[in-house]
């Protein structure tokens, strides 16, 4: 097999052409040529690595998009000056173009198994094209300025068009004049192109190059001349000396007339390059086109080529004769089965009949082939292949029978069934029930300890039967967890109830982690199934118990609200009393001393505002109390009742109030009502002295993002934002969060009265309501309170 292997690689760095073999939705590089490695930049360490493992700057490129579109459709692909970036060993990029054309090679079972590559680079060509055009530009700014000039200056201009052309390396150009075609200019290359010197300096063309009588191009350049349309020819033939031979070249070149400053031709413009390589590497890939399956199909693996309803050996490759030790004419023109009368089975005859007639191709893994091999009858294990071969110079049909030898592979494979039963052996040492499934998920075994416990049958829990004894509210969320886990290849843990052999449930810990081989690709799960119920129920008396004690809080919560109500209620009449006694006092002295004014008024004023923040307090201990019902409340219904309670006030500020359309959404009107209040009122204390209030609410509502970004709300809920903006003062923005604290402040009362509770009913409102509120501000500029509230409860 390893001098079948070298063969193969000899053949691959002998073709004229890059090729290389890449397999699996991978593509992982099977064969590559010297040629292929030359282009990539790679050594043959690449062998058996996916195409983006070895070449990871090809990952967005177009070649390697169209590679991987024909592994997955089937459709074949042939592209012409595809350009590639390839990394340097030194990291720098290298850009490439080349041309090649990429097959997909399909199983037995039609599926796609694998992609050929076969092409060659254009670089040079393409380079090459490049320069004519940036030259032909530089030709025709040249002749531009000559037109907008005299004979003179167009004389000059040529004379410094005479130095482009003969600096360029790679592009013959040339320039002719006068009907008779004469060479007025010819650069090195072009010189070197017809094999002459420069004695051929304005003669005719025709007279010039002799050799071209016959040939289409001085017809085509008078043509050009005559006309005035410009001739484009891609890889067009000449006949011309080298050596003094006259050999065969292929070019793509450009006749393009030139203009004087009248408009009148007076020459014509000749631009070409050498394709002659290009297109003989290309002919070459379509005459070996025909033979392109033998070229895959040269693999270390055995091959026989059989034709006609007989199954005829045609042709036998030197693997097959190594691998087996027969000589070849053995073999040829004998009947397949008279051959391998050993190694026919009524299967492999009827599918290779169908491969015949059908031309669909056949794959068989495994297969125990019993043959001679150097003298003595062998059963071998082999992958085994069938690819008919479709000739269209020949009515013969023919298939391609492909041989390899995985004797190793299957000795392997046993070798890793024995390590998995000796890892079985391990898991039925362990207290814990224990099982393995296979990559997909599905249970593969389950310890004597599970069997014990569930009172299975064994087997019984294989594939998907470990489910028969989960608890049935525990299967949908167990079943969708181990699913996902298998997709991201992340270890599973669940605690989940497992029946008794005898009808009990208990909580189990179950894990699970996958086991990788040398390529990262899951090969199995091994898990285990621990008893934590008696853990979990001293869990759940524990979470029982703070239950409890939340409920003797919450319960202590309330006795504080009812006891602040009641105590700011009946705080309410010995300061009525104080503000009427105080006024009667007033009344009756009638005239009183100044200082005894001062008194009396710092009364009154002190009892008004202990009244004031009393009445506050019980607005905010009465916003606690549970049992308030939610109805569909418009906003816009609150908004325009908050707006008559302030007319009075908005018409004294001057102020401007401008609501866009708000929604309608479920919650505590009165509640909600007195939200608005505080904020309007809020916005009107607060106004700037230079300007006239302006106030602006808005609302909109917050994308799935969004709410996402709001910790404090339910993620599951649609929710609007109101924006509650002003014009007035403001405040710094490290006071953000304090000003909805009760009874903080951060203005003094002489210029802004207030208890300093407004703004904490506020969040309170919003709290309840399952919301958030929060506020930016710019001191001297304005503030904006944000109040997110869900539209649902």
């Amino acid at each position: 097999m390893e001098e079948s292997k070298d063969r193969l690689l000899h053949l691959l760095k002998e073709a004229p052409i890059s090729t290389a073999l890449l397999t699996g939705p991978e593509l992982v590089i099977a064969l590559a040529n010297d040629a292929t490695l030359r282009l990539w930049g790679r050594d043959a360490s690449i062998i058996g690595k996916p195409l983006l493992v070895a070449m990871p700057e090809l990952k967005g490129q177009g070649a390697y998009e169209a590679v991987a579109a024909v592994y997955r459709t089937g459709i074949g692909y042939e592209g012409r000056e595809n350009k590639v970036h390839l990394r340097e060993s030194d990291g720098t990029i290298r850009t490439v173009y080349a041309n090649f054309m990429s097959k997909a090679l399909r199983a037995a079972d039609g599926s796609i198994e694998s992609v050929l590559l076969m092409g060659y680079e254009v670089t040079d060509q393409v380079e090459a094209k490049q320069q004519v055009v940036l030259a032909e530009e530089k030709a025709q700014q040249a002749i531009r300025m000559a037109d907008e000039a005299s004979q003179r200056v167009l004389r000059d201009s040529e004379e410094r068009f005479r130095t482009l052309i003969t600096e360029t390396s790679m592009v013959g150009s040339a320039l002719y004049t006068g009907p008779e075609i004469c060479i007025q200019y010819a650069n090195d290359v072009m010189l070197k192109f017809w094999d002459k010197d420069q004695s051929i300096i304005g003669k005719p063309f025709e007279e010039a190059i002799p050799e071209l009588k016959g040939q289409p191009f001085i017809e085509r350049l008078k043509s050009v001349y005559i006309t005035g349309q410009t001739y484009e020819g891609r890889e067009d033939k000449a006949q011309l000396f080298e050596n003094g031979k006259l050999e065969d070249f292929y070019f793509n070149y450009t006749y393009k007339a030139l203009r004087n400053a009248e408009g009148e031709i007076y020459g014509v413009h000749h631009m070409a390059i050498d394709v002659t390589e290009s297109v003989v590497v290309k002919k070459e890939l379509i005459e070996n086109e025909r033979n392109f399956r033998a070229l895959v199909n040269e693999t270390p693996a055995g091959i026989i080529i059989v034709k006609d309803e007989n199954f005829t050996i045609e042709i036998v490759n030197d693997a097959y004769l190594n691998w087996t030790g027969s000589a070849r004419e053995q073999y040829i023109g004998k009947q397949l089965w008279t051959i391998l009368a050993d190694g026919r089975t009524p299967e492999l005859e009827s599918t290779l009949a169908h491969a015949m007639q059908t031309g669909l191709p056949y794959n068989f893994k495994e297969v125990p082939l019993r043959l001679r091999r150097h003298g003595s009858l062998q059963t071998i294990y082999v992958d085994l292949a069938y690819a008919p071969i479709n000739d269209p110079e020949t009515e013969d049909n023919r298939v391609m029978i492909m041989i390899l030898d995985v004797n190793d592979r299957v000795a392997a494979r046993k070798k890793l069934e024995e390590s998995r039963d000796y890892l079985q052996t391990i898991l039925e040492s362990l207290p814990q029930m224990a099982w393995t499934t296979n990559p997909a998920g599905d249970t593969t075994y389950l310890n004597e300890q599970w069997y014990h416990y569930t009172g299975q049958h064994p087997h019984e829990g294989e594939g998907d039967g470990w489910t028969a004894v989960v608890h049935p509210d525990d299967i949908a969320g167990t079943i969708r967890q181990w699913r996902e886990c298998i997709e991201a290849r992340v270890p599973f843990k669940r605690e989940v109830r497992y029946k008794k052999n005898w009808g009990e449930y208990r909580w189990h810990l179950t894990q699970a982690v996958p086991i990788f081989n040398a390529q990262g690709e899951p090969t199995m799960w091994v898990g285990t199934c621990t008893d934590v119920h008696d853990q979990k129920i001293f869990q759940e008396s524990l979470e029982s118990k703070i239950e409890e004690r939340t409920r003797d809080l919450k319960r202590s919560n309330i006795e504080l609200q009812q006891f602040a109500y009641v105590a700011s209620h009946d705080l309410q009449e010995p300061l009525r009393k104080i503000a009427t006694f105080s006024e009667m006092l007033r009344s009756s002295i009638g005239t009183m001393p100044e200082r005894a004014e001062g008194y009396l008024n710092k009364i009154t004023a002190a009892s008004t505002r202990m009244q004031a923040l009393i009445k506050s307090i019980l607005n905010f201990s009465q916003l606690s109390r549970e049992g308030e019902i939610f109805t569909a409340v418009d906003l816009n219904e609150i908004v325009a009742n908050v707006h008559n309670d302030f007319e009075l006030l908005i018409e004294q500020k001057k102020a401007t109030v401008r609501v866009d359309p708000l929604p309608i959404i479920r919650g505590i009107p009165l509640q909600l009502n007195q939200l608005f209040t505080n904020l309007m009122s809020n916005a009107l204390k607060f106004a700037a002295t230079d300007r006239p209030p302006l106030i602006h609410i808005h609302a909109r509502t917050l994308t799935e993002t969004e709410v996402k970004t709001h910790l404090e709300i339910d993620h599951n809920r649609a929710h609007i934002q109101l924006e509650f903006a002003d014009n007035g003062i403001g405040f710094s923005e490290e006071y953000a969060e304090q000003i909805f604290v009760i009874f903080q402040r951060l203005n003094d009362r002489q210029s802004y009265p207030g208890t300093g509770i407004g703004l904490a009913l506020c969040k309170k409102i919003v709290m309840n309501h399952k919301g958030e509120i929060y506020a930016h501000s710019t001191p001297g500029q304005g503030s904006t309170f944000y109040i997110i509230l869900p539209v649902m409860q």
